[in-house]
């Protein structure tokens, strides 16, 4: 691991000095890692070193502040594996209510009016309790049968 050079300070004595996008007139200190007064002898004068500071010496508040921002994202990873679990469900389901086929409800009064859902997949009907994946009838039914499946079902 290569070592970093430490930041230093330097005022400007005289005329001025562009580094890092920024111009320092005569009088200012500029920071930085290269050790100016040897680039340029004469027009710098190093006046110190910057330390490392414990940030909590500057802001009290602040190692506190980073306790909350750890716990947050921790309560934000335990969530994401629920969101992603739900969002899957979701998609799960929408999926499987797809796959029921083609609503054809209106075309079965008896089935509207007690609030089924009728389903069409190839020739075959199947009918269903609303907003349900699984349909009542285990055995496919053809068109003529949907109407009299829906009366016995609701004799039985």
């Amino acid at each position: 691991m290569e070592k970093k050079a430490p930041l230093r300070m330097f005022q400007v004595e005289g005329g001025s000095h562009t580094e890092g996008g920024k111009t320092y007139k005569r009088g200012e200190v500029v920071h930085t890692s290269n050790d100016l007064a040897k680039m340029f002898r004469g027009k710098f004068k190093e006046v110190g070193v910057v330390a490392k500071v414990d940030p909590t010496l500057v802001d009290p508040n602040m190692e506190e502040l980073r306790r909350e921002r750890q716990e947050r994202r921790a309560a934000e990873m335990l969530q994401a594996p629920k969101a992603a679990k739900a969002a899957k469900s979701e998609k799960t389901d929408a999926a499987a209510l797809k796959a029921r086929g083609l609503d054809v409800t209106e075309r079965f009064p008896r089935a509207v009016d007690e609030g089924f859902e009728v389903m069409k997949r190839e020739k075959q009907y199947h009918v269903y309790e609303k907003g349900q994946t699984k349909p009542l009838n285990e055995d496919p039914l053809e068109r003529d049968g949907v109407e009299a499946f829906v009366d016995q079902y609701l004799e039985g």
